[in-house]
């Protein structure tokens, strides 16, 4: 029965020794996509509080439409970021 246990032991750090540099790829690959989250939130809200606030169709809206969208765009595209980042790891 000691026998057992070391050997289990030993399978299991093996197994551990193994998959946490797997793992720490897979960390480093996730982290261009959550930094990119709060870049693209500001736009979008930054964005969409500038053409709230101002008339239609004025130089301002039309730049607070585009960060809207800049910010739009990144959280469209999110799962595409995801795919890629893990492709690349």
């Amino acid at each position: 029965m000691l026998m057992f246990k070391s050997s289990f032991k030993d399978k299991l750090k093996a197994f551990a020794a193994n998959i946490m540099p797997t793992l720490s790829k897979l960390s480093k690959a996730f982290l261009l996509p959550i930094a990119l989250l709060p870049i693209a939130g500001v736009f979008l809200g930054v964005g969409a509080a500038i053409a709230a606030n101002t008339p239609e169709q004025s130089t301002l809206w039309f730049i607070g439409k585009v960060m809207g969208n800049m910010g739009d765009v990144c959280f469209g595209n999110l799962p595409v970021l995801f795919c890629i980042s893990v492709a690349l790891a």
